[in-house]
């Protein structure tokens, strides 16, 4: 069996997704053994700021990842629609 471009076009899309909400998950793991646990609530509840406080939080790899793959989720929704 051939992927068709509609297969790859929903693994585009999906793939990045679902990379931003494991990344997430490990800001929000990452933030509360630091003992940030207001920072990991805020994280949690909105993502793209939990990459500014892990940022600030020295999970520089971590946030670099998450903004990157969002960046990848919305070019590809942007892109394939």
């Amino acid at each position: 069996m051939r992927p068709t471009r509609e297969l790859l076009a929903f693994a585009a899309v999906v793939l990045p997704f679902a990379l931003a909400m494991l990344l997430a998950g490990w800001q929000v793991l990452g933030l509360a053994r630091l003992g940030r646990r207001r920072e990991a609530l805020v994280a949690l509840v909105l993502p793209p700021a939990g990459a500014v406080l892990s940022w600030r939080a020295g999970l520089r790899g971590r946030a670099l990842g998450l903004a990157l793959s969002l960046v990848a989720y919305g070019l590809a929704r942007w892109l394939l629609g």
